[in-house]
Parts: C-alpha cells; sequence; structure tokens
C-alpha cells in the first residue's frame, strides 16, 4: 500500500509540473500573439503600397520579394517575443513529441520564412535593392492580388 501511496503522490506532482509547463509555453506563446498583432497594427499604420510605388517592377520580381519582406518585417518585429515562445515550445515539448519543421512553421514565422527566403534568393541583388527602395515607409498590410492585378493593367495599357 506504501508503494501505491508513493506512485499516486509522485503522479500528480509530476503531471501538475506538465499543466505549470503548459502554463508557461501558453504565456509565451500569447504574449509573441499579442506582439505579433502589434506589428501587423504598425505596419498598417503606413501609407500602403500601391501599383504606382512599384512601378517599373515586374510581376516576377513583386511575387517573388513582397510575400518575403511581408513576413519578413513582422518577423523582425516580434523577434523577441517569438524567440522566447519557441526556446519555451522545444524545452518543454515531451520526448514522444516529434517537433516537425512543418510543425513548427505553423506556429512561428521564423521558421516559415526559412522556404520563403528561397524564392526571395531568386532575384538579383539590384531587384532586391529597387524593391526595398520602392517598399520603404509603404505597408504591406494589403491585398498582393489586387496589387499584381493593378500592375498587371497598367502593363498592358
Amino acid at each position: 500500500m506504501k508503494h501505491v501511496n508513493f506512485l499516486i503522490i509522485f503522479a500528480f506532482c509530476c503531471s501538475q509540473n506538465v499543466f505549470a509547463n503548459s502554463d508557461i509555453v501558453n504565456k509565451k506563446n500569447t504574449i509573441y500573439q499579442v506582439k505579433l498583432a502589434e506589428c501587423v497594427a504598425l505596419e498598417k499604420s503606413k501609407s500602403p503600397l500601391t501599383n504606382k510605388d512599384v512601378q517599373g517592377l515586374s510581376l516576377h520580381v513583386l511575387s517573388k520579394g513582397l510575400f518575403y519582406l511581408k513576413e519578413k518585417r513582422l518577423a523582425d518585429c516580434s523577434m523577441k517575443q517569438e524567440l522566447d515562445a519557441l526556446a519555451e515550445y522545444i524545452a518543454l515539448s515531451t520526448t514522444s513529441e516529434q517537433l516537425t519543421k512543418a510543425k513548427l512553421s505553423n506556429q512561428f514565422l521564423s521558421v516559415w520564412l526559412v522556404d520563403l527566403i528561397k524564392n526571395y534568393n531568386e532575384l538579383t541583388n539590384k531587384e532586391k535593392h529597387t524593391l526595398n527602395m520602392k517598399i520603404k515607409n509603404k505597408s504591406l498590410e494589403i491585398n498582393f492580388l489586387e496589387l499584381f492585378d493593378a500592375v498587371e493593367k497598367n502593363v498592358v495599357e
């Protein structure tokens, strides 16, 4: 009976630790999500990017660059909070839980950027520089499909 009581107490203590760890991860993740929302709001407060701003750039350059640069701005803005949340998530993951890039990409913007940067790096340094200069101080929290359509119509007309 003594062993049964010990096992019950041990299991209770371990479960309390798991719940406490879960709370830490949830708190760090919540802080990260709040910061990310603040970063989006900051981005939206800028003047929106228009087709006139990117005049002279091809759809190829825009499609390869804008998706990456939009997410990179948010990742840079929330970097500290994301790193804290990611570190806690990894540290408190169970050994049976398999951490995959796909799983982490769904929760952490910087991990997802690893795939986006491949497309961005297909641009030349000149294209990257020109794009960065044209979008400086402009909000990228816009509908890219509408922007691409407007750029395409200007090219055709």
